[in-house]
């Protein structure tokens, strides 16, 4: 069984792998934004969205009480359980008459959201490393 330290760190390498797939969707979608009828993409996945990891499983919540809410989330609740990431064709909207909903503006906010978070988990990841490098060496 897998330490707690490496799920940590399993995780965040997937939340690098999950932001870095959202920018190039989103770097996608900018490059596509003067195409006619295109329609966005991105990422049904948010971050700290661990619910279908290992390390999801080994951090249960306890329910003390019948009517405590579950931290599983299903499709009474309005979410999916176990669903993973997977990248979504946002057909709903249109911005403009040529059936392209691409908002520019939109787009960049969210391209640096995902560069904020991105460098956040590299950081909280490059931290967890320094820590087992002070470790291997004894506090020297």
């Amino acid at each position: 069984m897998p330490s707690l330290f490496e799920l940590v760190n399993r995780g965040l390498a997937n939340t690098l792998g999950h932001l870095w797939t959202r920018q190039a969707l989103l770097a996608h979608n900018l490059a596509n934004a003067e195409t006619p009828n295109y329609k966005r993409l991105d990422l049904a996945w948010t971050p700290g969205d661990i619910s279908d990891s290992t390390f999801a499983r080994r951090l249960q919540l306890a329910r003390t009480h019948p009517r405590h809410l579950s931290a599983e989330r299903d499709s009474a609740s309005g979410g999916t359980r176990g669903a993973g990431t997977r990248i979504v064709r946002d057909s709903t909207t249109s911005a403009r008459n040529d059936g392209n909903n691409v908002d520019l503006e939109r787009e960049l906010v969210l391209l640096t959201e995902t560069s904020l978070w991105y460098q956040a988990a590299n950081a909280l990841l490059g931290k967890r490393y320094s820590v087992l490098r002070n470790v291997i060496r004894e506090g020297r």
